[in-house]
C-alpha cells in the first residue's frame, strides 16, 4: 500500500468521526437491526447450503476489522474469539477492538500485505473495507491476499455499498467490481440493505414501513458477495 493511499483511508476516517453521530450506527435501532439480521441471515444459509452449520469451529479473518464490531457480532454468533483474527491500518481502532474481544488475534497492517500463510482461514471477510480504499490497485492487491490466505474450500464473503452518494471518500463495490477482483471464482451476489438513512428514519417511526420499504430491490443499497474458495 503507498503511504498515499494510507493516508487519505486515516484522514476519511478521521473526518468521518469528527462528522457522526454515534446514535447513527447504534445495532438497536430498528433500521440497523434489520440491515444485521438480513444479512446474518443470508450469510447462515449459505454457510448451511455448503455444510457448515456454524461458526464455531471456523479460523475467520475480517481485513478492516475496525473497532470490532463485526467481529463481536461473530463471537455473539458462538465464533471462538481464539479463532479470530483482524487487520486494520488504526492503531486506535485496534486497541478498541483488542478490549473488547481480547482473545482474538489482532494486529495494526496492511492489507496488501497480509501477515498471514497461505491458506490460513475457513472464512475471509470483509465489511465496508474495500470501499474505502481509494485506488483501484490497492483494492486489487487487497482482494489478492484475501484470496490467498483463504483456504482451499473455503469462503471469502464482501459486504459493501454498491453505491453511496452521500460519502464521496467511497467507491462502489458492486457486482461488476467483484468479478473484477476475484476474477475466476464463484461469486454468488445478494442485493441487501434498504438505503440506511431511510431505514433508520422510518425504523424508528414504523418497524411496518421499514420492511416493507426493504422489499424494494432497487432500494437496496449494498452487495453480500459469497465466494467460493476451490478445493
Amino acid at each position: 500500500m503507498s503511504t498515499e493511499d494510507a493516508d487519505r483511508i486515516r484522514e476519511a476516517y478521521v473526518r468521518r468521526g469528527e462528522s457522526v453521530d454515534s446514535d447513527r450506527y447504534r445495532p438497536s435501532r430498528p433500521g440497523n437491526a434489520l440491515a444485521l439480521q438480513q444479512r446474518e441471515q443470508i450469510l447462515d444459509d449459505a454457510l448451511a447450503r455448503r455444510g457448515i452449520t456454524g461458526l464455531r469451529d471456523l479460523e475467520i479473518l475480517e481485513v478492516g476489522c475496525g473497532t470490532g464490531g463485526e467481529l463481536s457480532r461473530f463471537v455473539v454468533r458462538e465464533a471462538d474469539p481464539k479463532k479470530l483474527s483482524g487487520i486494520d491500518l488504526r492503531p486506535d481502532a485496534i486497541d478498541e477492538a483488542k478490549r473488547r474481544i481480547p482473545d482474538a488475534h489482532l494486529v495494526v497492517g496492511d492489507a496488501t500485505r497480509l501477515p498471514y500463510p497461505d491458506g490460513s482461514f475457513d472464512l475471509v471477510y470483509q465489511a465496508t473495507a474495500l470501499s474505502s480504499m481509494p485506488s483501484p490497485e490497492m483494492r486489487r492487491q487487497v482482494a489478492a491476499e484475501m484470496r490467498r490466505v483463504a483456504r482451499a474450500g473455503g469462503l471469502i464473503v464482501s459486504y459493501d455499498f454498491a453505491w453511496n452518494p452521500t460519502n464521496r471518500d467511497t467507491v462502489g463495490i458492486g457486482t461488476r467490481e467483484l468479478r473484477r477482483l476475484f476474477p475466476g471464482l464463484p461469486i454468488e451476489v445478494h442485493r441487501v440493505t434498504l438505503v440506511p438513512p431511510m431505514a433508520r428514519w422510518l425504523g424508528d417511526r414504523s418497524v411496518g414501513a421499514l420492511r416493507l420499504a426493504a422489499k424494494v430491490r432497487p432500494l437496496r443499497t449494498h452487495r453480500l458477495a459469497i465466494i467460493d474458495v476451490p478445493s
